[in-house]
């Protein structure tokens, strides 16, 4: 099974990783330790994933949330959770 994944457009040595499990890692990729780790709380596979352009934000989703969280801390900024599943997330 394929991972979503994006590169920090700016800096290009950070990379998001979705995993199945639900969370997201983020490397620094000289390190083979993720920087961080979110965690979606559902248990569900993380289905998107990019850098929000602020550099500052990364936006990620599962089936039941959207969640805008803090790239330095993984603390989250808003979590949106619509009625129905969602597949992906599209940030320009």
């Amino acid at each position: 099974c394929r991972q979503p994944a994006a590169f920090d457009p700016s800096r290009g040595l950070s990379l998001a990783v979705g995993t199945s499990s639900g969370h997201v890692a983020l490397f620094d990729i000289r390190s083979s330790a993720p920087v961080l780790v979110k965690d979606h709380y559902h248990d569900t596979k993380v289905n998107t994933v990019c850098f929000h352009a602020d550099n500052r934000h990364i936006v990620s989703a599962d089936r039941k949330a959207v969640r805008v969280w803090q790239r330095a801390d993984a603390k989250n900024v808003v979590v949106v959770q619509p009625p129905n599943e969602i597949n992906t997330v599209c940030v320009p």
